[in-house]
């Protein structure tokens, strides 16, 4: 029994949730491409906080996503032509727990300005509540396993890049790989995971539609032209208004 849940959280689900992702992601663009958007509150409450935060977050995390990405998905043969094993991890630490404390940082000042703004509040679904909220609890548990990693065999570490490179390759015993590992990890795993099903269907779709032509564009500058009229035209006006006034 243990052997079948492990096969479905860290094997199976892996799969369903990528498989939903990429299914609710074309079908938001294709069939409801005009609700993706992510409602901002700036207007109010704006503040020099709101801004520092928004930056720690959206920053953190692109860059957190990108380090697990590249540190779980690069072949051992690739990276070991420019660093050692310890060294990756080294870098994976302190990276990780960097771009981690300001993801960290930035998701929890935005939760606690919205549950602590009226106004910001009000004007919140719970879907926008209940997204920062799970986001929090994710960050806080990928700090955690990078804190047990610290402490933990480099073995753990390179487990983690077995097990990632076999359920890319639909390897049938992937999960048995990490079945032994602390649980942190797997709960890490196992929220991932329901955070990929449900993105389509949250306001963290908008990362699919990010304006990045915007930063790219060419400069221009709108100029409203005034329509002159004619002084002509303004006396046959003020005629026609005399002779109204007059009968």
């Amino acid at each position: 029994m243990g052997n079948y849940w492990t096969s479905f959280f860290l094997n199976y689900l892996p799969h369903i949730a990528v498989a939903l992702l990429v299914v609710g992601v074309i079908a938001r663009l294709v069939f409801r491409n005009n609700t993706i958007h992510a409602k901002s509150s700036q207007l109010l409450q704006d503040d020099a906080m709101l801004k520092v935060s928004l930056n720690c977050f959206h920053w953190g995390i692109l860059l957190v996503l990108a380090g697990h990405f590249l540190g779980l998905f690069t072949p051992r043969w690739m990276y070991l032509w420019l660093m050692s094993v310890e060294t990756k991890r080294i870098l994976a630490i302190t990276m990780g727990s960097f771009f981690g404390l300001c993801a960290f940082f930035g998701i929890l000042s935005l939760l606690i300005r919205r549950l602590r703004h009226e106004r910001v509040k009000v004007n919140s679904g719970w879907g926008d509540i209940a997204i920062e909220i799970i986001l929090t609890i994710q960050i806080f548990l990928g700090l955690s396993s990078t804190t047990t990693t610290i402490f933990s065999p480099i073995s753990n570490y390179l487990a983690f890049d077995d097990w990632a490179q076999s359920v890319i390759t639909f390897q049938p015993r992937a999960g048995l790989i990490i079945a032994e590992m602390p649980i942190i990890y797997k709960i890490h795993i196992v929220l991932g995971c329901i955070i990929f099903i449900t993105l389509p269907y949250s306001k963290l779709m908008h990362f699919f539609v990010a304006p990045l032509q915007y930063f790219f564009r060419k400069s221009y500058q709108l100029v409203w032209k005034r329509k002159e009229t004619s002084n002509v035209a303004v006396d046959e006006q003020m005629e026609n208004r005399n002779l109204k006034t007059d009968d």
